[in-house]
């Protein structure tokens, strides 16, 4: 996923392999923090 692959391009963290991603149940939100700007992704389920 987009998160994911900002995790692990602008932080020490690696992502996740796209088969260990699951279909989100409800809602999801991501924070980090890149070059000084604050970034929020919410992720919605359904269908």
């Amino acid at each position: 996923t987009l998160l994911e692959k900002l995790k692990a391009t602008y932080s020490n963290l690696e992502g996740l392999p796209p088969d260990r991603i699951v279909p989100t149940v409800g809602l999801n939100i991501g924070r980090m923090e890149v070059e000084n700007t604050k970034l929020v992704f919410w992720d919605l389920g359904g269908q």
